[in-house]
């Protein structure tokens, strides 16, 4: 029995660009859905805004234990490391929300594993 990891875009992503942080309420703006696979993902996040911004990431719910928050330093600081190479499965979805529309940006790939 053998991984295979293929990288691929996030599913929210169009032809791999940055997906904009829309929403400022549960539910958020959809990242990534898994599509019944089994998926390891990257996300970095960044704001445009001048200031903190803070930024709610649901991970495949809205449970108390399925969120976390990040607080992005100001645009000069560039792109924050928010999700590193977790494992999701069973067509869940990751999205996120901030405190103020369209100021945040997540960039990100994922592997999609496979068994062979």
């Amino acid at each position: 029995m053998a991984l295979s990891f293929t990288k691929r875009v996030l599913s929210g992503s169009t032809n791999g660009r940055p997906v904009v942080v829309a929403a400022v309420a549960a539910t958020g703006t959809v990242i990534h859905t898994t599509a019944s696979q089994t998926d390891e993902i990257w996300l970095w996040a960044q704001t445009s805004a001048t200031y903190t911004s803070r930024l709610t990431v649901e991970f495949g719910g809205t449970a108390t234990g399925d969120t976390f928050v990040a607080d992005l330093p100001a645009v000069c600081a560039g792109p924050t490391l928010i999700v590193p190479g977790w494992i999701l499965t069973a067509s869940l979805a990751v999205r996120a929300y901030a405190t103020v529309a369209s100021l945040l940006t997540i960039a990100g790939y994922i592997n999609r594993i496979s068994v062979t």
